[in-house]
Protein backbone atom coordinates (compact mmCIF):
# COMPACT_ATOMS: atom_id res chain seq x y z
CA UNK A 1 0.00 0.00 0.00
CA UNK A 2 1.06 3.18 -1.11
CA UNK A 3 2.70 5.36 1.68
CA UNK A 4 -0.12 8.31 2.71
CA UNK A 5 0.91 11.67 2.27
CA UNK A 6 2.17 14.10 5.12
CA UNK A 7 -1.10 16.11 4.59
CA UNK A 8 -3.59 13.45 4.78
CA UNK A 9 -2.08 11.81 7.92
CA UNK A 10 -2.00 15.51 9.33
CA UNK A 11 -5.99 16.01 8.22
CA UNK A 12 -6.59 12.55 9.98
CA UNK A 13 -5.28 13.37 13.00
CA UNK A 14 -7.44 16.21 13.48
CA UNK A 15 -10.60 14.09 13.25
CA UNK A 16 -9.50 11.87 15.91
CA UNK A 17 -9.30 14.71 18.68
CA UNK A 18 -11.10 14.27 21.76
CA UNK A 19 -11.80 17.65 22.71
CA UNK A 20 -15.36 18.53 23.57
CA UNK A 21 -16.19 21.72 22.06
CA UNK A 22 -20.11 21.53 23.35
CA UNK A 23 -18.94 22.31 26.26
CA UNK A 24 -16.28 24.74 25.68
CA UNK A 25 -16.06 27.69 27.78
CA UNK A 26 -14.24 31.25 27.30
CA UNK A 27 -11.76 31.69 30.57
CA UNK A 28 -12.46 33.85 33.21
CA UNK A 29 -11.29 37.32 33.52
CA UNK A 30 -9.82 38.00 36.42
CA UNK A 31 -10.94 40.10 38.62
CA UNK A 32 -9.79 43.38 40.67
CA UNK A 33 -9.18 43.18 44.21
CA UNK A 34 -11.82 44.80 46.58
CA UNK A 35 -8.53 47.16 47.28
CA UNK A 36 -9.27 48.36 43.70
CA UNK A 37 -12.49 49.08 43.66
CA UNK A 38 -12.32 50.82 47.09
CA UNK A 39 -9.76 53.07 45.42
CA UNK A 40 -11.50 53.94 42.30
CA UNK A 41 -14.92 54.93 44.67
CA UNK A 42 -12.82 57.05 46.90
CA UNK A 43 -10.93 58.63 44.49
CA UNK A 44 -14.57 59.22 42.74
CA UNK A 45 -16.09 61.15 46.18
CA UNK A 46 -13.26 63.02 46.60
CA UNK A 47 -13.99 64.47 42.58
CA UNK A 48 -17.28 65.08 43.92
CA UNK A 49 -16.19 66.66 46.75
CA UNK A 50 -13.65 68.82 45.01
CA UNK A 51 -16.22 69.95 42.53
CA UNK A 52 -18.91 70.62 45.05
CA UNK A 53 -16.40 72.76 47.24
CA UNK A 54 -15.21 74.94 43.72
CA UNK A 55 -18.99 75.65 43.17
CA UNK A 56 -20.06 77.31 46.62
CA UNK A 57 -16.58 79.16 46.30
CA UNK A 58 -17.82 80.51 43.24
CA UNK A 59 -21.37 81.48 44.09
CA UNK A 60 -20.22 83.01 47.56
CA UNK A 61 -17.54 84.77 45.75
CA UNK A 62 -20.17 86.10 43.39
CA UNK A 63 -22.51 87.07 46.27
CA UNK A 64 -19.58 88.87 48.21
CA UNK A 65 -19.04 90.42 45.06
CA UNK A 66 -22.56 91.75 44.40
CA UNK A 67 -22.68 92.82 48.44
CA UNK A 68 -19.71 94.74 47.62
CA UNK A 69 -20.94 96.18 44.49
CA UNK A 70 -24.25 97.67 45.98
CA UNK A 71 -22.91 98.54 48.84
CA UNK A 72 -21.04 100.36 46.63
CA UNK A 73 -23.37 102.05 44.93
CA UNK A 74 -25.29 103.06 47.82
CA UNK A 75 -22.53 105.05 48.73
CA UNK A 76 -22.11 106.55 45.31
CA UNK A 77 -26.04 107.26 45.31
CA UNK A 78 -25.58 109.09 49.04
CA UNK A 79 -22.60 110.91 48.02
CA UNK A 80 -24.05 112.44 44.49
CA UNK A 81 -27.21 113.73 46.75
CA UNK A 82 -27.06 116.58 48.50
CA UNK A 83 -27.44 117.51 52.24
CA UNK A 84 -29.40 121.05 51.33
CA UNK A 85 -32.45 122.21 50.44
CA UNK A 86 -32.58 125.08 47.85
CA UNK A 87 -33.78 128.12 49.71
CA UNK A 88 -34.66 129.62 46.42
CA UNK A 89 -38.73 128.95 46.24
CA UNK A 90 -41.51 128.94 43.69
CA UNK A 91 -45.17 129.45 44.35
CA UNK A 92 -48.14 126.93 44.12
CA UNK A 93 -51.56 128.03 43.96
CA UNK A 94 -54.35 125.12 43.85
CA UNK A 95 -58.10 126.39 42.60
CA UNK A 96 -59.09 122.70 43.48
CA UNK A 97 -58.06 123.34 47.32
CA UNK A 98 -58.33 126.97 47.32
CA UNK A 99 -54.54 127.20 49.06
CA UNK A 100 -51.69 128.51 48.06
CA UNK A 101 -47.80 127.63 48.99
CA UNK A 102 -44.02 128.31 48.44
CA UNK A 103 -41.87 125.30 47.87
CA UNK A 104 -38.14 124.55 46.68
CA UNK A 105 -37.72 125.56 43.22
CA UNK A 106 -35.40 122.51 42.62
CA UNK A 107 -38.42 120.21 43.36
CA UNK A 108 -41.46 118.81 41.29
CA UNK A 109 -45.21 120.02 41.91
CA UNK A 110 -48.04 118.60 40.40
CA UNK A 111 -51.48 118.25 40.21
CA UNK A 112 -53.05 116.03 38.20
CA UNK A 113 -55.81 114.87 40.11
CA UNK A 114 -58.91 117.49 41.97
CA UNK A 115 -58.22 115.82 45.12
CA UNK A 116 -53.89 115.60 45.63
CA UNK A 117 -51.39 118.17 45.54
CA UNK A 118 -47.82 116.35 45.17
CA UNK A 119 -44.41 118.15 45.18
CA UNK A 120 -41.50 115.97 44.92
CA UNK A 121 -37.83 116.51 45.72
CA UNK A 122 -35.03 116.06 44.38
CA UNK A 123 -32.06 113.44 45.63
CA UNK A 124 -31.37 114.62 49.25
CA UNK A 125 -28.75 112.86 51.14
CA UNK A 126 -30.94 111.83 54.40
CA UNK A 127 -30.11 109.68 57.57
CA UNK A 128 -30.91 106.35 57.83
CA UNK A 129 -32.99 104.33 61.29
CA UNK A 130 -29.17 103.23 61.62
CA UNK A 131 -27.51 107.26 61.55
CA UNK A 132 -26.04 106.10 57.62
CA UNK A 133 -25.95 108.42 55.01
CA UNK A 134 -28.75 107.31 52.50
CA UNK A 135 -30.58 108.66 49.13
CA UNK A 136 -33.95 109.60 49.88
CA UNK A 137 -36.60 111.82 48.98
CA UNK A 138 -38.93 114.24 50.70
CA UNK A 139 -42.67 114.16 49.09
CA UNK A 140 -45.13 116.64 50.09
CA UNK A 141 -48.71 115.84 49.50
CA UNK A 142 -52.17 117.76 49.72
CA UNK A 143 -55.09 115.78 49.87
CA UNK A 144 -58.56 116.20 50.17
CA UNK A 145 -60.83 114.92 53.33
CA UNK A 146 -61.41 111.54 53.47
CA UNK A 147 -58.98 110.27 50.88
CA UNK A 148 -57.21 107.03 51.37
CA UNK A 149 -54.38 107.09 53.33
CA UNK A 150 -52.34 104.23 52.53
CA UNK A 151 -49.43 104.32 55.00
CA UNK A 152 -51.53 103.67 57.92
CA UNK A 153 -53.07 100.42 56.47
CA UNK A 154 -55.45 99.36 59.14
CA UNK A 155 -53.63 100.45 62.49
CA UNK A 156 -52.76 103.73 63.96
CA UNK A 157 -49.07 105.16 63.83
CA UNK A 158 -47.00 105.88 66.94
CA UNK A 159 -45.60 109.90 67.49
CA UNK A 160 -41.58 109.69 66.81
CA UNK A 161 -41.18 112.79 68.51
CA UNK A 162 -43.14 115.34 70.29
CA UNK A 163 -45.24 117.43 67.88
CA UNK A 164 -44.24 120.93 67.60
CA UNK A 165 -46.35 123.84 66.79
CA UNK A 166 -45.41 126.40 63.85
CA UNK A 167 -46.91 129.05 63.36
CA UNK A 168 -48.57 129.77 59.30
CA UNK A 169 -46.64 133.38 57.92
CA UNK A 170 -49.33 134.99 56.16
CA UNK A 171 -53.16 133.12 57.59
CA UNK A 172 -56.28 134.56 55.99
CA UNK A 173 -59.08 135.27 58.02
CA UNK A 174 -60.54 131.53 57.39
CA UNK A 175 -57.46 130.08 58.46
CA UNK A 176 -55.95 129.58 62.07
CA UNK A 177 -52.91 131.14 63.02
CA UNK A 178 -50.90 128.11 63.85
CA UNK A 179 -50.86 124.25 63.57
CA UNK A 180 -49.22 121.36 65.40
CA UNK A 181 -47.16 118.88 62.87
CA UNK A 182 -47.45 115.19 64.05
CA UNK A 183 -43.99 112.88 63.74
CA UNK A 184 -45.47 110.01 62.44
CA UNK A 185 -43.98 105.74 61.99
CA UNK A 186 -46.85 104.08 59.98
CA UNK A 187 -48.00 100.58 61.94
CA UNK A 188 -45.79 98.26 59.14
CA UNK A 189 -42.49 99.65 59.98
CA UNK A 190 -40.85 99.22 63.67
CA UNK A 191 -38.48 102.23 63.30
CA UNK A 192 -37.78 105.58 61.49
CA UNK A 193 -39.87 108.72 60.89
CA UNK A 194 -42.26 107.98 57.80
CA UNK A 195 -44.19 111.78 57.39
CA UNK A 196 -44.75 114.71 59.14
CA UNK A 197 -48.81 115.83 59.40
CA UNK A 198 -50.88 118.70 59.81
CA UNK A 199 -53.25 117.96 62.74
CA UNK A 200 -54.45 121.10 63.90
CA UNK A 201 -55.35 121.76 67.61
CA UNK A 202 -53.71 117.88 67.92
CA UNK A 203 -50.40 117.43 69.26
CA UNK A 204 -48.89 114.18 70.49
CA UNK A 205 -45.89 113.11 72.73
CA UNK A 206 -43.38 110.66 71.70
CA UNK A 207 -44.79 106.92 71.91
CA UNK A 208 -48.26 107.98 71.71
CA UNK A 209 -50.38 106.36 69.32
CA UNK A 210 -51.70 108.39 66.43
CA UNK A 211 -55.32 107.50 65.33
CA UNK A 212 -56.08 107.24 61.52
CA UNK A 213 -59.44 108.52 62.17
CA UNK A 214 -57.95 112.00 63.56
CA UNK A 215 -55.72 112.11 59.87
CA UNK A 216 -57.96 111.61 57.91
CA UNK A 217 -60.75 113.75 59.60
CA UNK A 218 -58.41 117.41 59.35
CA UNK A 219 -59.34 118.75 55.67
CA UNK A 220 -57.34 118.89 53.68
CA UNK A 221 -54.68 116.45 54.66
CA UNK A 222 -51.58 117.67 54.86
CA UNK A 223 -48.00 115.61 55.05
CA UNK A 224 -44.73 115.39 54.22
CA UNK A 225 -43.50 111.90 53.77
CA UNK A 226 -39.76 110.44 53.70
CA UNK A 227 -38.51 107.94 51.16
CA UNK A 228 -35.35 105.59 51.32
CA UNK A 229 -34.61 104.86 47.25
CA UNK A 230 -33.73 101.64 45.78
CA UNK A 231 -30.32 100.81 44.82
CA UNK A 232 -30.66 102.26 41.48
CA UNK A 233 -31.68 105.99 42.59
CA UNK A 234 -34.46 108.04 43.32
CA UNK A 235 -35.88 107.42 40.06
CA UNK A 236 -39.15 107.37 41.58
CA UNK A 237 -40.78 107.19 44.60
CA UNK A 238 -39.74 103.73 46.08
CA UNK A 239 -42.13 103.37 48.73
CA UNK A 240 -39.51 101.47 51.16
CA UNK A 241 -39.70 103.70 54.50
CA UNK A 242 -36.16 103.75 56.45
CA UNK A 243 -35.18 106.99 57.38
CA UNK A 244 -33.88 108.12 60.74
CA UNK A 245 -35.72 110.07 63.09
CA UNK A 246 -32.63 111.88 63.61
CA UNK A 247 -32.87 113.54 59.67
CA UNK A 248 -35.15 116.24 61.62
CA UNK A 249 -32.12 117.26 63.74
CA UNK A 250 -30.37 118.65 60.57
CA UNK A 251 -31.75 122.30 60.15
CA UNK A 252 -30.86 122.02 56.74
CA UNK A 253 -33.79 119.74 56.33
CA UNK A 254 -36.25 120.69 59.06
CA UNK A 255 -36.07 124.36 58.35
CA UNK A 256 -36.87 124.06 54.70
CA UNK A 257 -39.54 121.71 54.89
CA UNK A 258 -41.22 123.78 57.70
CA UNK A 259 -40.78 127.19 55.89
CA UNK A 260 -43.19 125.20 53.32
CA UNK A 261 -45.93 124.26 55.77
CA UNK A 262 -45.94 127.71 57.66
CA UNK A 263 -46.05 129.31 53.99
CA UNK A 264 -49.50 127.62 53.39
CA UNK A 265 -52.29 130.20 52.46
CA UNK A 266 -55.60 128.78 52.91
CA UNK A 267 -58.63 130.61 51.55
Amino acid sequence: MAEESSEEKDYQEAGRSTADYAEYQKPEKPRNPIWKKLGIGLLALILIAVLGAGGYWFAKQRKDDKKVEQSSQITQNASSATDQINTETKHFDSANFKLGFDYPGDWTASEDSPTEISVLSKDLKLKDVDGKDVTGQIYFRVRAKGQKISGFGSGNAVAVLDSEKIAYANPTEVQRASTFITFLRYPENDAGLDAVYITGDQGYQADQDVMKADIENVDPIISVEFYLCPNSGCKEISGVYGIGAQTWDNDNISMPVKAMLESLVIN
